[in-house]
């Protein structure tokens, strides 16, 4: 069982992007390559499905490493594979509650305003309630479930506020697809992002200390 810090957590939103900034732009050119072959196995139904999990868990590798003064590379990147099981299976679980979401999104677009803006707000509540599930994962090598537990019992201990990040981060991914390459910025973006979030919330390990600084 892993140990959860106590106490509500203080919500950061400025600070928590200028990090994800700082990072993404440390190692700029592995972030970028590693979210172009992210993105690509994403669009392909099958390799979304099944991959979405553990390259989130070696996208997260990346990022952390990076924030304790070391090298984002592409052996962090598919490192995410060491925990193939547990992220898959927090992965599948992701993509069912959010196709559910995702359903309601469109059919309300094509009926009036309101249903969509409901499946939209469930897509944000499911991305925050995650919000820290795969770095759990990545960093502790705790199981599906309880990583996916302990991620939404941290949120909701300051849900309004998290729910205000959460979609922020939707907000800027959606930017980001709606401009041409966008995403390639904005997923390692809002990824380093959710990064700093966890280090501030859970600490890192191996990090020496939950605030140390980005060295570009």
């Amino acid at each position: 069982m892993a140990t959860v810090p106590t106490g509500a957590p203080e919500v950061r939103i400025g600070d928590w992007l200028k990090e994800g900034w700082e990072v993404f732009v440390a190692d700029v050119g592995m972030f970028l390559l590693a979210s172009l072959i992210y993105n690509v196995i994403m669009v392909t139904c099958l390799g979304g499905l099944i991959l979405f999990g553990p390259l989130t868990c070696g996208f997260y590798l990346m990022i952390f490493e990076r924030m304790k003064g070391g090298k984002a590379d592409m052996n962090r990147f598919f490192g995410g594979f060491n925990f193939f099981g547990d992220a898959f299976l927090a992965g599948i679980i992701f993509f069912a509650l959010s196709l559910v979401g995702v359903i309601i999104t469109y059919v309300g677009f094509l009926l009036c305003l309101v249903p969509s803006l409901i499946g939209i707000a469930l897509l944000v509540l499911l991305q925050t309630a995650f919000l820290f599930t795969f770095q759990l994962i990545a960093q502790k090598r705790i199981g599906a479930t309880e990583a996916i537990s302990m991620s939404f019992n941290k949120v909701k201990e300051n849900l309004g506020q998290f729910l205000l990040f959460g979609l922020v981060l939707w907000a800027i991914n959606m930017a980001g697809y709606s401009v041409m390459l966008g995403w390639l910025v904005t997923t390692p973006l809002t990824l380093a992002a959710s990064g700093a979030a966890y280090r501030s919330v859970f600490g890192l390990e191996g990090s020496g200390t939950e605030q140390q600084p980005v060295q570009v």
